[in-house]
């Protein structure tokens, strides 16, 4: 059970990672977030919908159950969602995603402080680990810009799901996991849209239609597999291994947007130009310096042009520094 609930929730994350690439994307277009969230949520409760008929599945959730996870997407996974695609037009994928991931620590302190999940090693390992190499990777892989108000709202946004994960585990404990899920992207995209209308921010989204498709269909994944998760093994285990969700988005982004890895730039000592033991050259000064033709190099620039003197005029001309003037008797001045 728990190797089956790892793998959900790691299928849930690299599906999650499609979403943050997706939503990038149509953040860099300009297209609005209560769009583009209504019309994902909308295709994902869609998708959910057909596969709950094909399964033979209950289509609502049980009794007692329905209005708690219609408001659980509605309010929960809404605010959530809107902060996130906020926070991606004011930084980047990485630095969202470095932020967004303290959640799992979030969610860890709320189980233990409840009682309902022990502080093992094991758990505790698991979670630095992932924090730590969510960080290597994302600090490694791409440049890592955000303004002060994208932190704000990508860090609102870790605390918003932090809150969300332990809220949905108890609200949809009987109902059919893809069930709870499609209630809760109805109640995401009613919420976006009816936002949206509101505020009149709704825009023509039919030159992205192929986008939201896909970024509805990820949805559907990403929700029915993180619910099937948290049944499994837990809301802390699930978070942990939901970190995997900044890889897979690096790496997904790197093959489909064209920004790949770059390496760390360590600090390296430029090579020194003189002798051994010589200081490197100094900033400034030092440059103009080096910049200098070397006797070596090439050929020497031709002399400036120095004035031609007839033989009166050097008799009687003096030229500082030169051999004419020492070789000249100093003559003394007679005063009448």
């Amino acid at each position: 059970m728990p190797v089956v609930g790892t793998a959900l929730a790691a299928a849930g994350a690299v599906s999650y990672g499609v979403t943050v690439v997706l939503g990038r994307s149509l953040a860099d277009a300009g297209l609005g977030s209560a769009t583009a969230l209504g019309v994902r949520f909308g295709v994902a409760a869609m998708c959910l919908l057909l596969v709950l008929r094909l399964r033979g599945a209950p289509l609502r959730p049980l009794r007692g159950e329905l209005l708690r996870i219609l408001l659980l997407g509605a309010i929960g996974y809404t605010t959530e969602s809107t902060l996130f695609y906020l926070s991606l037009e004011r930084g980047t994928a990485a630095a969202c995603a470095l932020l967004f991931y303290a959640y799992p620590a979030v969610v860890s302190a709320i189980e233990l402080v409840r009682g309902r999940e022990r502080p093992t090693r094991a758990t505790l390992l698991a979670l630095g680990l992932s924090v730590c190499g969510t960080v290597a990777v994302v600090a490694a892989g791409s440049e890592v810009s955000i303004s002060a108000a994208g932190i704000g709202l990508a860090l609102g946004s870790a605390a918003t799901y932090a809150v969300y994960l332990v809220i949905g585990r108890e609200l949809g404990r009987r109902s059919d996991s893809m069930t709870a899920a499609c209630w809760v992207a109805i109640g995401a995209s009613s919420s976006c849209l009816v936002r949206g209308l509101l505020t009149s921010s709704l825009t023509d989204p039919r030159s992205h239609l192929g986008q939201l498709a896909l970024y509805g269909i990820a949805t559907a994944l990403a929700f029915s597999l993180t619910f099937a998760a948290l049944a499994r093994i837990g809301t802390a285990r699930t978070a942990v291994v939901s970190t995997l969700e900044a890889f897979s988005a690096i790496v997904l982004a790197a093959v489909f947007l064209g920004r790949g890895f770059r390496s760390p730039r360590w600090p390296v000592a430029a090579p020194s130009s003189g002798p051994p033991g010589s200081s490197p050259p100094r900033p400034g000064r030092d440059r103009e310096v080096s910049s200098r033709p070397s006797p070596t190099s090439g050929p020497l620039p031709p002399p400036p042009s120095q004035p031609v003197w007839t033989g009166a005029e050097r008799k009687h001309t003096r030229c500082p520094g030169s051999r004419s003037e020492r070789r000249m008797p100093k003559t003394k001045t007679r005063t009448r």
